[in-house]
This record gives C-alpha cells, structure tokens and sequence, in this order.
C-alpha cells in the first residue's frame, strides 16, 4: 500500500520524526528503533513495543512521533479513551524511542 499524502511508497514498519526530534535523539534518516508505550507514570510497558521501525524524517512538529495504524494500535492502552465519545486517545500517546 503506498501513502500518498506522505509520499511514500509501499507500507513499511516506520516511524516519522521531525529533523529536530530526531538529532536531539541521536538518530538519522534509515536508524532502526523500538518505540515502547508508557503507562500513566510514565513508566515502559513490556507489552507495548513496536521492534524494528525504521527512523523516516518527516516535516512535523517536534515533540510529536507518527506511526500508521492499526500497526501502533499495541503501544495504546485499552483504557486510553475520550470520557465522552469513547473513541481511542490516539492523539496523545505517550512513547519512548530506544536505538535497535
């Protein structure tokens, strides 16, 4: 599957950083990762990793991670709702990235 709205094409296990999250945390272009969900302390969660994503540098904002769905849906904790609609808290996961 290709991802016109990023211009990338075939569907790869990657994550999308911006130029500057991604110095800040030592990787380039093509690292590979391990991004790890975090629990409401901001703790690891064991059963929350996504192993082997490959860095892409992508115009966003710093601070913030992508990552295509419903591949990251594992880093998202089942309680991780809006009060009112129900609806998955995507938008605001926290996540820890770690150099494969």
């Amino acid at each position: 599957m290709n991802d016109r709205y990023r211009g990338m094409t075939g569907r790869r296990d990657v994550v999308f950083l911006s130029a500057e999250e991604a110095a800040a945390r030592g990787l380039s272009q093509g690292d590979g990762v391990n991004v790890q969900g975090l629990d409401d302390n901001g703790q690891p969660c064991a059963e929350r990793v996504m192993p082997g994503l490959t860095v892409v540098i992508y115009n966003m904002a710093a601070g913030s991670v992508g990552a295509y769905l419903p591949e990251a849906n594992v880093l998202l904790s089942l309680d991780a709702v809006d009060t009112q609609s129900l609806t998955p808290a995507y938008k605001s996961v926290p996540v820890a990235l770690k150099k494969a």
